[in-house]
């Protein structure tokens, strides 16, 4: 992202003919929409192309996953010693403690874990604007900077179905259905303003997704029995044991009729689909997929 963020002269011309030329980006940023290069163009132009204020502001915004990983807990009714264990506890999960500094998958954790607050506090006060706000922030931040935060769209949408069929509540349909509006608006807006079309952008980075995975069985096996055990052996062994024998903390770890369990479920079922349908290729999950791991400490 840096490589291309440094080659920006015009920030407006050069997004009004992002969709023209995605094809030619890098490897790694061809898949993604362009602002996660103008990110890094952004700090690094008020910075004065400064290398360590870059990589010390990417280390601040995935270090405040930790803060909201503990502000989680407390609205779980951990109490705050507890809470602060939690918030150790994860930024030493192995995934975040190696992917997150100077990454912007670790921007995305924080924005992923702001989602996953917003979500818990609508499902225990209803729809209050903290909630609303925490949610629609991290959902529609996170998809500006990358594709795959789709996947908490599909988690909001298995957490409102369950909440209005089980529980007869609306607050995650109607923060839904906000987040949805204000991205529709951005959409329209980014198109008419600035040049850049974010839905064009998504089917161009799909079309580079490889054809032929079904194709070579063997391939499509192992990398699917990649991905998964990169995914869990990076959550620690620790933590792996403790999920294997839930008896051990009498938790319920698939347990439907429980509140917060069913949202760690809905947090892991659209990545499983993912990987059930060809997704992730590369055996990258561990990073790519680092806004999920802390559905894991619910």
């Amino acid at each position: 992202y840096y490589h291309e963020a440094i080659k920006v002269t015009d920030w407006r011309e050069w997004l009004s003919t992002f969709n023209d030329n995605q094809t030619h980006l890098l490897k790694h940023t061809r898949p993604h929409p362009p602002f996660a290069i103008l990110i890094h163009y952004f700090i690094v132009k008020i910075s004065c192309n400064s290398l360590p204020v870059l990589a010390g502001s990417f280390v601040l915004m995935a270090s405040s996953a930790m803060i909201v990983i503990l502000k989680i807990m407390r609205e779980l009714g951990v109490s705050k010693q507890q809470a602060f264990q939690f918030a150790l506890l994860f930024s030493v999960v192995p995934a975040y403690n190696i992917y997150s500094a100077v990454s912007l998958d670790g921007v995305i954790v924080s924005l992923g874990a702001i989602f996953l607050l917003g979500t818990i506090m609508l499902m225990k006060r209803g729809a209050t604007i903290p909630g609303i706000i925490l949610f629609v922030f991290g959902i529609v931040i996170a998809n500006l900077l990358t594709f795959l935060a789709l996947f908490m769209i599909a988690t909001a949408c298995l957490v409102a179905l369950r909440e209005l069929i089980v529980n007869k509540r609306k607050a995650v349909l109607l923060s839904l259905l906000v987040c949805l509006s204000v991205m529709l608006f951005l959409q329209i807006a980014m198109k008419h303003l600035l040049g850049y079309d974010h839905v064009l952008a998504f089917i161009t980075a799909s079309g580079l997704e490889p054809k032929s995975v079904f194709s070579y069985p063997v391939r499509y096996v192992m990398t699917r029995l990649e991905n998964i055990v990169m995914l869990v052996i990076f959550l620690s062994f620790g933590i792996i044991a403790v999920l294997v024998r839930p008896s051990y903390l009498k938790s319920k770890l698939f347990d439907l009729s429980d509140d917060f369990n069913s949202l760690f479920l809905a947090g892991i079922a659209p990545v499983l689909l993912f990987f059930l349908i060809g997704g992730l290729y590369t055996g990258e999950g561990a990073r790519i997929l680092l806004f999920v791991y802390p559905f894991f400490l619910l």
